[in-house]
């Protein structure tokens, strides 16, 4: 069935969201020479933060946002409708007020105070996603500024004010990825006052209005107007098959509408109103929503938008809200089955000790209970034959800081010196079993953990661990003078940090959610080994990493930088290793596997391993690169590089032999990626000291995809 139509239901997610508003100053000098267009405009650069509301201290005001979906076909709705209703109705229509609080030593906060949609019974929270049309600052004068032509037509007089009158056009390809239209400029303060036009995409074409009015010193945005037109869908093709009709082709229109109301300085703002997270969605937002909309709306409803509230017939003709329900859940890998989430992400992979591995496993969710979770699994490998699982129970004791307890039980393997996340919550938590395909070295693990889990700066997420295991090797390693079959004992304490500038969470009644989320990320990580309760293992490990990415006029580069440290003895496994995942092979096409995630493409698995190291994985993507005129493709070059060491390596007899990476291990790549939809190849050369002068020896191909 053809999905379109939910996928532009979806599309408005991205479109309506929370935002800051930025507003504009007064001490700007007059230019009388030069270049006079180019001085006014670099002028309103120049004064951007000047005149912007972030310049006061302190500030509060309410925003009210309208959106809908029309495909201005209301009569062929009317032609499927079993009722055969003569109204006309929008496909879509929804509001809401936020009121933002700014205060300048705790930040921001942004209460969702009313919210309503038509057609869903429940809270379609994906709305609640930051918008990409926002503008604080018009683009085009910011990080767009080189790609735009910029002409000084005339000047007229807004309120008593005069104003300087702009057009501007895309240098190049404006139909393809451009803007053009006009800005108004404050010839006193240098603010924009207008900003309106159209952008042109492959994928619709968006008329925009935006205005700024005056508060005492600053500018703020008053109001913001999107017209967004698709590219046309054929609506009867997902119709159900009993309302089949001929096919309709029609091309919607998503408008959105946002309005600043109250805008006024606050010097006695308290410490708790800035508490937990910066969205929070009020427990009484859907309670009497309509009557407090009301008093917010520049006009009345029209008899079309109080139709479309109080009928929504195409999500009674169509099971929208279905359709959307379980999109969103497959998007976050789980089925829901009654009270109970089966996670999809963990129900299959493979590496060279299990073999090909299937594991069922799932999680109570809020139907079961508000406040706790169970959670488990079984998993078994079709090489090792062993049958592995865990479970465990999870209590949230304050949604406002995501404050939580979990315990534990579990018996499973692991690679040499890695931790794979068995309880998957995104593609991205699955990224790191590519790196195991190849990986035969393995140990096992049996124990148990107690974990206390908050929030703290809204910023930080913080997991603090007790646990114990027992830990035996699968592969032919022995520690010491003991007996590879030995088990060891540990009795340990972990600490665990995230830390996400740039992110930003809202509470709602079910949680904690995402709306905004994008490197850098910091993580730390300490680990000790107590001599307590039969403990055989006594050892310090620290690691720290960093993983950070930069859009800039060339693509998108990201930088990820890992180091670690281990204090004391302990076995390989405990150490860091397990870097690469290369395959074995006399020759590139006996080398050909699938490509990793932060790790070297040119490493066997088992070469290296060091009780201290430092890493680093740099990455810069070209997206949209045109393959001889046929389709797009996107292009990444990749440089790694490693260097570590281990002492004490006669403790450690495994089998072959091992290396420590005492030298510098470099590596270079080229990927070109969705060749063929998802799916593409990568070309990866070992380079300097690891080099083995043999040129066909250091050049590995593999397949790569960007599902992820």
């Amino acid at each position: 069935m053809n999905n379109t139509f939910i996928y532009f239901i979806f599309f408005i997610s991205t479109l309506v969201g929370a935002q800051n508003k930025k507003k504009y100053n007064s001490n700007a000098e007059t230019i009388l020479h030069g270049n006079y267009a180019s001085k006014i405009l670099e002028k309103v650069r120049e004064n951007r933060n000047v005149n912007s509301v972030s310049s006061l201290e302190s500030y509060e005001y309410d925003l009210y946002q309208k959106y809908f979906i029309d495909d201005y076909l209301s009569a062929y709705i009317d032609s499927i409708d079993r009722n055969k209703n003569t109204r006309e109705e929008l496909i879509l229509i929804g509001e809401r007020v936020t009121k933002f609080k700014h205060e300048k030593n705790s930040g921001d906060k942004k209460l969702i105070l009313a919210d309503a949609v038509s057609g869903f019974k429940e809270p379609f929270l994906e709305l609640f996603k930051q918008a990409d049309f926002q503008e604080e600052f018009p683009s085009i004068l910011s990080h767009e500024y080189s790609q735009y032509n910029f002409r000084l037509i005339d000047s007229t007089w807004v309120e008593d004010k005069k104003n300087y009158i702009f057009s501007f056009t895309a240098k190049k390809k404006l139909f393809i990825n451009g803007k053009r239209g006009t800005l108004y400029i404050d010839s006193a303060t240098y603010a924009v006052t207008k900003y309106t036009g159209v952008e042109y995409n492959e994928m619709y074409t968006r008329t925009f209005e935006n205005l700024w009015k005056p508060y005492e010193n600053i500018w703020y945005t008053a109001s913001q107007s999107n017209q967004i037109k698709l590219r046309a869908i054929d609506l009867a093709s997902f119709l159900p098959r009993e309302l089949k009709v001929s096919k309709k082709m029609v091309g919607p229109w998503i408008v959105i509408e946002n309005s600043v109301k109250n805008l006024r300085k606050k010097e006695n703002f308290s410490k708790q109103e800035f508490k937990g997270y910066t969205y929070e969605l009020m427990e009484d937002y859907s309670k009497d929503s309509f009557n407090k909309l009301s008093t917010y709306r520049n006009y009345p409803l029209t008899e079309k938008e109080k139709n479309t509230y109080e009928f929504s017939t195409l999500f009674h003709i169509y099971p929208i809200e279905k359709k959307i329900n379980l999109s969103q859940n497959l998007n976050r890998g789980v089925l829901p089955v009654g009270k109970i989430n089966l996670n999809l992400l963990s129900l299959a992979s493979y590496n060279d000790y299990e073999g090909f591995r299937f594991q069922l496993g799932g999680k109570t969710n809020f139907k079961f209970n508000p406040h706790y979770s169970w959670y488990g699994y079984l998993g078994y490998g079709t090489k090792s034959t062993d049958l592995n699982g865990g479970i465990g129970t999870e209590f949230l004791l304050n949604k406002e800081v995501e404050r939580k307890i979990n315990l534990q039980i579990f018996a499973d393997v692991n690679p040499f010196s890695r931790s794979i996340n068995r309880y998957p919550e995104s593609l991205r938590d699955i990224k790191q079993e590519l790196n195991f395909i190849q990986n035969s070295v393995f140990y096992k693990y049996r124990g148990g953990k107690i974990s206390y889990q908050q929030d703290f700066f809204k910023k930080i997420t913080t997991n603090l661990i007790l646990g114990y295991e027992e830990q035996k090797s699968e592969y032919e390693y022995s520690f010491k003078n003991f007996n590879k079959s030995r088990w060891f004992d540990q009795f340990t304490t972990e600490l665990k940090i995230k830390y996400s500038p740039f992110a930003e969470y809202m509470l709602t009644p079910k949680g904690k959610i995402t709306i905004k989320d994008k490197p850098v990320y910091v993580y730390l990580n300490y680990l000790r080994a107590w001599n307590l309760l039969g403990s055989t293992l006594e050892y310090d490990k620290l690691n720290l990493s960093l993983d950070m990415s930069i859009n800039n006029s060339w693509g998108r580069s990201n930088l990820f930088i890992e180091s670690g440290l281990v204090f004391g003895d302990t076995p390989l496994w405990n150490m860091f290793g397990s870097f690469g995942d290369a395959k074995k092979g006399s020759n590139i096409w006996k080398r050909f596997s699938s490509f990793g995630y932060h790790t070297f493409e040119t490493m066997i698995p088992e070469n290296f391993f060091a009780d201290r190291y430092t890493a680093f994985y740099l990455t810069h993507n070209i997206s949209n690169i045109n393959l001889f005129n046929l389709k797009k493709i996107n292009i990444s070059f990749l440089y790694k590089g490693l260097v570590g060491n281990l002492d004490h390596t006669v403790l450690h007899r495994f089998k072959g032999s091992f290396n420590t990476p005492n030298k510098y291990y470099q590596e270079i790549g080229v990927e070109f990626n969705r060749i063929i939809y998802y799916f593409g190849l990568g070309f990866y050369y070992r380079i300097g000291a690891y080099n083995e002068g043999n040129f066909d020896n250091n050049l590995f191909m593999k397949l790569t995809f960007t599902i992820f």
